[in-house]
């Protein structure tokens, strides 16, 4: 019972720390057209997947998806 309480506290405590993608990060990352530019914004990252052009995008959109 008190590990559940423990895991469930640890839980809310790791969600708070990230915050969803705001539409300025989007716009701040959509806005760098080459890999270099893109990486040297600050939460955002590359994108290269097959079949698609590679673009850059926040950080906290490719890791969870968001």
């Amino acid at each position: 019972m008190i590990r559940m309480a423990i895991a469930a506290a640890g839980l809310v405590f790791f969600t708070m720390g990230h915050a969803p993608t705001t539409y300025a990060d989007e716009a701040v990352c959509s806005a760098q057209k080459t890999k270099p530019d893109c990486e040297a914004q600050s939460g955002c990252v590359w994108v290269e997947k097959e079949g698609q052009a590679p673009y850059c995008a926040p950080k906290s959109k490719v890791l969870f998806g968001g």
